[in-house]
């Protein structure tokens, strides 16, 4: 019994299959140079910062193939840990200050009907701003002699609360935190602001209705309903702050010593300043390697309660 053909003359089978083809091809098609891009500015990179990680190299001349030596030569280095523990420093605080302070806030906007455009811009206008103009802002606002910050503390009689923030080896490193976590808090008010009005009108009207108040909206709803999207700011935030740099860079240079030097400060400073460019790719190798066995594992567990980003 044979199989009834279209009218083109051809069985469904076969014309099913060919069909897919084509769409294949035409999906690769509009893929590759997106593709071909990817792998020029994102995967060639990366593979070539592993090679230069295990070869001595100045940026002049041909490098030298020295194995796994960098790598031992940073771990073997305690101000290499000091600046792996400034920067796990900076994660833990960005975690903890940026997303909880951007979703409450975000809420908060949500609920405002009264200057809402001038809220959210005002709230977002840090994060446009370049990060060394906050940094350079900052340096003068925590200037030790004539900081404003200073000043301000004397005004209210807490004379001895006054020091120099930017010298002083116990609060150095929170001085440079402080503007990196203050300037992007905007941003994650911005992305939870727009969960927070993707979830439907009618969900949280019926919560009002049967007496939720405002609180008790925002910890059995709001937060359950945004899960898949925090666990993304999650991710976006470990990142950020493991490549935190400009600001900590323009207002003490990572000094005194290492003291509020992170690791990306560490490695522009061996591969630039002291032209041991293997060394400091090595560095940036374990900086990558960091972000991605964090994401992974990240990922792993919320997949485990069935979340997926």
């Amino acid at each position: 019994m044979r199989q009834k053909k279209t009218d083109k003359g051809r069985c469904p089978i076969m014309y099913a299959t060919q069909t897919k083809k084509r769409n294949t091809l035409i999906s690769a098609a509009f893929l590759s140079p997106a593709m071909v891009l990817y792998l020029g500015f994102v995967i060639l990179p990366i593979a070539m910062s592993i090679y230069y990680s295990l070869t001595k190299w100045s940026g002049a001349g041909m490098p030298e193939f020295i194995g796994l030596r960098n790598f031992q030569r940073i771990f073997k280095n305690k101000d290499y840990w000091i600046c792996f523990g400034n920067t796990v420093q900076c994660i833990l605080f960005s975690l903890a200050l940026q997303l909880p302070l951007g979703l409450i806030f975000a809420y908060l906007l949500s609920r405002t009907k009264m200057f809402y455009r001038l809220f959210r811009s005002v709230y977002f206008l840090p994060a446009v701003i370049s990060p060394t103009a906050i940094g350079t802002m900052f340096l003068i606002f925590l200037n030790g002699d004539f900081g404003p910050f200073n000043l301000m503390l004397k005004n209210l009689g807490l004379h001895s609360l006054t020091r120099n923030w930017l010298s002083d080896s116990g609060t150095v490193l929170y001085a440079v935190m402080f503007p990196m976590i203050w300037q992007y808090i905007g941003h994650y008010i911005i992305i939870f602001l727009a969960g927070v009005q993707s979830i439907p009108e009618d969900i949280l009207e019926s919560a009002r209705m049967d007496g939720a108040n405002s609180f008790q909206i925002f910890l059995k709803i709001v937060i359950p309903m945004l899960k898949n999207l925090i666990g993304v700011c999650v991710v976006l935030c470990f990142t950020g702050s493991v490549k935190a740099f400009d600001q900590a860079y323009v207002m003490t240079g990572g000094g005194p010593g290492v003291k509020s030097s992170y690791l990306a400060i560490r490695m522009y400073e061996r591969a630039f300043t002291d032209n041991k460019l293997g060394e400091g790719t090595a560095i940036a190798i374990t900086m990558l390697v960091f972000s991605l066995l964090f994401t992974i594992v990240f990922n792993k567990i919320n997949r485990s309660e069935g979340l997926e980003y």
